[in-house]
């Protein structure tokens, strides 16, 4: 983007080079001046207490807290380290913040606040009348000005997947166009394998100190765990994207795994191997790579570009509602707030933010689990990458030998000199969280120890009970199924696999989590891809809740000998629930 560059370069020149040395001999004589001393910390108070205004002035919701975050990290490094000290995020969030020529800081853009049903809004963008060509419309979106969504459903309530290991839920994002780019930070929540945690954990306290910036200091990342989202089993996880709406392509990814003390991240673009030589790396290959299997993430980023078009249809039911910010309320009461922010600018001190809400109001719940969709189309580009200079006052071209400062467009990436650009979109299935069902089948369980405690059980089942067709078992079991089950309960999915077409769905049980059946059942039938769980219930008997089920569907199997039913997701889904409801745990 036309931003990118110009900042690092005015701010802060290469170490050693003839502009840091005039900078320094500039400096160093103005500072003997008293009255630019004086003029210098009337500067400082203001963007100081500027920047404390916008820290407190949000509308208190997932999307704004996180562009806050990032605001205050990037100041932060940029007061005490300087410009160089920025970190790869920086790429696509220098789009959310501007410069003023009065004092040094990055300030946020103006906000315009939404909530909306994320549910109700992949709804609309699933639908028949929404093309793909709708993109067009994100150039409704205002100029630099940043819109905040929040999302008003519960993340755990539906998960989005594409042929990959993790689902993702939409919590919130922000986004912001600036001429023909469109920026993005989203806030998810990852559904992931246990051994992707551990891996990513154990890697993250293996790296202590990015060797590209030698300046920052060492931290010590030892017990450093996975964040979750509150009152979920979904891993806390950000996501930077930004678009080329003109050329329809995906400029630059970056997923960030949030920590208790960092982030675990995985970037695409050339901030995160500045001093690398001419050819790429595998360890830049390798991050591209990991980028593109978690493509559900990089899919909801470009369904959601089809906001503008949904805030249009949806202006009828669109209130208006006021939020009272941090800083609002601390005015009231507080003396040393008002002190903070006394020399701020006064369109930074927002007391109150108008949020627009949209709340459908539906006779029946909305049901969206079972369907796949695919997104607009942007495609990553393939034949080239963006390089950033170490010393961001050197001049480069961009694609079309246009002179840019502080990066350079490079063609022939290593990693795509072989890989054609894909011709088929990805599908994105949408299946329902299994928190609520492993919840219910907890506390179940629970209740069974407790009323079985100090009584001897009598024919104990193994913790591999599971119900499949021939060829497909996985792990053996001491006791029937029927047995098992009815002693610890146990979860009624249904999966499908999108090898096997549409409509067609598993219906089975296991007294395991549901998500690692899968994993099994992939491996073992070697399909092209593997097998994704839709939705589960938890039961108190799985034998006699499948049973039940599959006779119940009786007219939709496809075979006697097989657990495989062919039909649309809500008629499946209303038979099921019909049939097993003797059984289905509160």
């Amino acid at each position: 983007m036309a931003s990118n560059g110009s900042l690092r370069a005015t701010h802060q020149a290469s170490p050693g080079s003839p502009a840091e040395a005039h900078q320094k001999a500039l400096f160093s004589k103005l500072w003997k001046d008293p009255k630019h001393r004086k003029t210098v910390k009337a500067m400082h108070e203001r963007a100081m207490a500027t920047l404390e205004a916008q820290q407190r002035s949000g509308a208190g919701y997932e999307a704004d807290k996180a562009l806050r975050h990032f605001q205050q990290e990037y100041n932060t490094r940029w007061m005490t380290q300087g410009s160089r000290s920025f970190p790869s995020s920086f790429e696509v969030g220098e789009a959310f913040f501007a410069t003023r020529r009065e004092f040094a800081g990055l300030f946020l853009l103006p906000e315009r606040d939404y909530l909306v049903s994320f549910t109700d809004f992949l709804d609309f963008a699933t639908s028949g009348d929404a093309p793909s060509s709708e993109v067009d419309k994100a150039y409704r979106l205002d100029d630099h000005v940043i819109y905040n969504i929040s999302s008003l459903d519960k993340p755990d309530d539906l998960l989005l997947e594409t042929d990959s290991n993790s689902s993702f839920a939409f919590v919130a994002a922000s986004m912001v166009r600036r001429g023909d780019e469109l920026a993005m930070l989203m806030v998810l929540g990852e559904q992931r394998p246990p051994e992707e945690t551990a891996r990513m954990t154990r890697d993250i306290t293996e790296v202590r100190l990015n060797p590209n910036k030698p300046h920052l200091k060492s931290v010590d990342l030892e017990d450093n765990e996975p964040m979750y989202l509150s009152g979920s089993d979904l891993a806390r996880t950000l996501a930077f994207v930004r678009f080329n709406l003109k050329g329809r392509r995906v400029e630059s990814r970056m997923l960030m795994h949030e920590l208790t003390k960092s982030f675990h991240v995985i970037s695409d673009n050339e901030r995160m191997f500045p001093r690398r030589a001419e050819g790429s790396p595998r360890s830049h290959e390798s991050a591209a790579e990991k980028l593109d299997a978690l493509g559900s993430v990089w899919e909801i980023a470009k369904t959601l570009a089809l906001l503008p078009s949904y805030l249009a249809a949806r202006i009828d039911v669109m209130q208006s509602e006021d939020q009272a910010t941090r800083l609002g309320a601390e005015l009231r009461t507080s003396m040393k707030a008002k002190r903070a922010v006394e020399h701020a600018l006064a369109e930074s001190r927002v007391l109150h933010r108008r949020i627009s809400a949209i709340r459908v109001v539906r006779a029946a719940p909305l049901i969206l689990a079972g369907r796949s969709y695919s997104a607009p189309t942007f495609q990553v580009p393939v034949e080239g990458f963006w390089r950033h200079f170490i010393d961001a006052t050197r001049q480069g071209h961009d694609e079309n030998g246009d002179v840019i400062v502080g990066r350079t467009w490079v063609r022939a990436h290593i990693r795509h000199k072989d890989k054609e650009a894909p011709t088929e979109p990805k599908v994105v299935y949408i299946k329902a969280s299994l928190s609520l069902a492993r919840q219910r089948l907890e506390r179940f369980q629970k209740a069974s120890t407790q009323r079985m405690a100090g009584v001897s059980p009598v024919g104990v089942a193994s913790s591999a009970a599971t119900s499949d067709a021939p060829g497909e078992h996985v792990g053996a079991q001491t006791s029937p199924p029927e047995q098992a089950s009815a002693q610890t309960g146990a979860f009624l999915y249904v999966m499908r696999c999108p090898a096997h077409g549409r409509n067609i769905f598993k219906v089975g049980f296991t007294d395991r989590d549901p998500e690692v059946r899968a994993r099994e059942l992939s491996a073992a039938t070697a399909s092209p891809t593997h097998f994704l769980v839709v939705q589960a219930w938890a039961v108190s008997d799985g034998a006699k809740a499948e049973k039940a089920a599959h006779d119940g569907l009786d007219r939709f199997r496809l075979s006697s000998s097989r657990e495989f039913f062919q039909s649309t997701y809500a008629d499946l889904r209303k038979s099921i629930e019909a049939s097993i409801a003797p059984w289905e745990l509160d």
